[in-house]
């Protein structure tokens, strides 16, 4: 992209920012899953909880009773084929009139970010939109909301190639 500054005596200054087409901004909720980020358009964000205050229903407990709503979940470092130990936070995504919620590791909070395409390495990967560079440096997957709703519930073939996520660390 570029900035272009035009200042006239007495008028004032003008700003133009340029930026790229593959470039967006949105508001998002940073979340955290085996010590990958992942961030989540925050108008898709219905709830955030934690897990083990909801009983866990369904031969692999993959529904939730959210407060008498039975709602789908995924366990994300499940969904991309990671090792987590401890994944007992819930974010609720709603699409429409879906609900399905998303198993993490730690809720992390608002995050405005930049997005970026992930390029030919990420174009086709299932459940992933984009990347983000956080403050630290480090990159932050941008989650496709859409892979984890269907016509019969959540996707639970969301698979990415596991030496993709693992670069990330």
């Amino acid at each position: 992209g570029s900035v272009q500054l035009k200042s006239e005596a007495g008028q004032g200054t003008t700003i133009t920012l340029k930026l790229p087409l593959t470039l967006a901004i949105i508001d998002g909720f940073l979340i955290r899953a085996a010590g990958v980020h992942f961030v989540v358009p925050l108008d898709m964000v219905y709830e955030c909880t934690e897990l083990s205050a909801h009983k866990q229903t369904g031969n692999a407990g993959n529904f939730i009773n959210l407060r008498g709503d039975v709602v789908p979940c995924v366990n994300l470092p499940e969904a991309f084929q990671m090792q987590s130990e401890h994944a007992n936070d819930l974010i609720v995504l709603q699409q429409g009139e879906q609900r399905v919620g998303l198993v993490v590791d730690e809720l992390l909070g608002e995050y405005q970010t930049v997005v970026r395409k992930g390029g030919r390495v990420l174009g086709n990967l299932p459940g992933v939109s984009g990347v983000t560079i956080l403050g630290t440096g480090q990159i932050a997957y941008i989650l496709d909301v859409g892979a984890f709703f269907g016509h019969k519930g959540p996707a639970r073939s969301v698979q990415t190639p596991v030496g993709v996520v693992a670069s990330a660390q």
